[in-house]
């Protein structure tokens, strides 16, 4: 559903393996107890997330508590990928049509109820990324990767309504690495199989199953100018296309936002800066910063917060809810320290997006 304009997005991401630490510690009776059924649980699993085996009951409970006392919505780190959610050992076509066994939502469903259960919003990440193209479709024509997307779309807004997710990253990543020699575009197998404009057609299904979601182009190293470039080109594209359509494909701008402690204020200023000229708003999407020795990381911090005000940003999301529960596990800060307390250069972010600590501070 689109958001309510006064209405402010914090956000953080999870993984399903932190989503079981927290069903289990709300069962048990006694510490003890969580860490025999905590360990059980671990063993069963062939990988485990950075972080999730080191963290301690209190821990968990901070964690828990903070993302349900203070986020309005949760990000699925891995669940919303087709490296989860698409089977690769079951045919494709059943009876003249996508295969909907193909399909497994195992994983993201996890997420999706422990939002329902806490009263959270979930951010679909992430429908198309070159990372996860499903080896399935290696020998298929550029006809039946589009029925594949549809079909996909479809099965995702039949499961769980095609106004359940505000937000989805419809394109994750998808600008080039080698924009120096000028290329635009990322290659990739998506690219391969649909053709030069496959974003146009990717985003034009998401619209067709998704009417009332903010579609969000996702992308990283948005500090970088010639990457930047690529964005703002490939940006100016898909508004043609809304322009010759009539149809609006792209809501959003997500900036991932993952920098290190060392990137200059006025780095980050010219991201907001050059990319709002492109008229989509912004997000921030993945906060977090690679931490040295922690002199500069406040002040990156606080120069992003100015900077999401200044340009109106609504939807603020970190990625990893702690600097040890993360993809880079105790290399990073984020909205959480390693014992699950709100980071000290977080709490005015916390002040100025947690639309449910606005309501407690207002009641």
């Amino acid at each position: 559903m689109f958001l309510d304009q006064n209405e402010t997005m914090l956000g953080v991401s999870v993984n399903y393996q932190l989503i079981e630490l927290f069903n289990i510690m709300n069962k048990v009776k006694s510490i003890d107890e969580y860490n025999i059924l905590k360990e059980e649980f671990l063993k069963s699993q062939d990988f485990i997330f950075p972080g999730i085996s080191e963290s301690s009951y209190e821990e968990v409970v901070n964690i828990y508590n903070n993302i349900v006392k203070y986020c309005n919505i949760i990000t699925p780190e891995a669940e919303g990928k087709m490296g989860a959610t698409v089977k690769n050992n079951v045919p494709l076509v059943k009876n003249g049509s996508i295969n909907k066994d193909v399909f497994d939502f195992t994983y993201l469903d996890k997420i999706v109820l422990f939002a329902k259960q806490n009263r959270l919003k979930v951010r679909l990440h992430t429908l198309v990324w070159h990372k996860y193209f499903p080896k399935i479709l290696d020998d298929c024509s550029k006809e039946q990767v589009t029925r594949f997307l549809d079909s996909y779309f479809s099965c995702i807004a039949s499961r769980y309504g095609n106004d359940f997710f505000p937000c989805i990253d419809v394109l994750n990543e998808i600008a080039s690495e080698n924009f120096e020699a000028g290329a635009i575009l990322r290659e990739s197998k998506w690219k391969e199989k649909l053709g030069n404009d496959y974003y146009l057609t990717v985003l034009g299904l998401a619209r067709k199953y998704f009417p009332k979601a903010l579609l969000v182009y996702n992308e990283y190293d948005e500090s970088v100018k010639g990457k930047r470039d690529c964005i703002i080109k490939i940006v100016e594209k898909i508004k043609e296309e809304e322009k010759r359509s009539g149809l609006l494909l792209l809501n959003c701008l997500g900036l991932q936002s993952h920098y290190h402690e060392f990137v200059q204020a006025f780095k980050i200023e010219e991201v907001f800066q050059y990319l709002s000229l492109i008229n989509k708003d912004l997000q921030i999407t993945e906060l977090d910063i690679v931490k040295v020795n922690n002199n500069n990381s406040d002040k990156i911090f606080n120069t992003i917060l100015e900077c999401s005000l200044k340009y109106k940003v609504k939807y603020f999301s970190f990625w990893g809810p702690t600097s040890k529960v993360s993809w880079k596990s105790l290399k990073v800060r984020t909205f959480l320290d390693d014992k699950g307390n709100i980071d000290a250069a977080c709490r005015k972010i916390v002040e100025a997006f947690s639309f449910k600590n606005k309501n407690v501070r207002s009641s």
